[in-house]
């Protein structure tokens, strides 16, 4: 295990005493940014920006990207690395996702429909 890795999970064992498999997703969160900007260490900022455009890029949503934002935040302050992004950097959540529901009609024709499903489909 990396040496960043290994003050990561030391750093997030001591005060608070976060779940095992808090920790390992962490761990698993830190190994892939780490991957992606690879043996020059500290991440400039450049890198660490670079990181968070191909999040999105890859259309990884903003909940995940704030995900590995806390992480790789953890990540500076476990190796003492100096965390060059501001508040302002991190991700904005939307408050509420778009949700699809069942119009009143829609949710009728599926009860009177009901035979028609296999069992597993009549539980959703």
């Amino acid at each position: 295990m990396r040496t960043e890795l290994k003050n990561l999970r030391q750093a997030l064992t001591a005060p608070e005493r976060k779940s095992p498999v808090t920790i390992k997703n962490y761990l698993i969160a830190a190994n892939r940014f780490l991957d992606f900007v690879g043996n020059k260490l500290p991440p400039s900022e450049k890198k660490l920006r670079r990181f968070f455009a191909q999040q999105e890029e890859d259309n990884i949503g903003p909940r995940t990207q704030n995900y590995y934002f806390i992480v790789i935040q953890q990540l500076y302050s476990a190796n003492s690395w100096l965390w060059p992004l501001s508040r302002n950097d991190r991700p904005e959540i939307p408050e509420s996702l778009p949700i699809n529901v069942f119009t009143v009609d829609q949710v009728k024709t599926l009860i009177e429909s009901r035979q028609n499903y296999s069992k597993e489909e009549r539980f959703y």
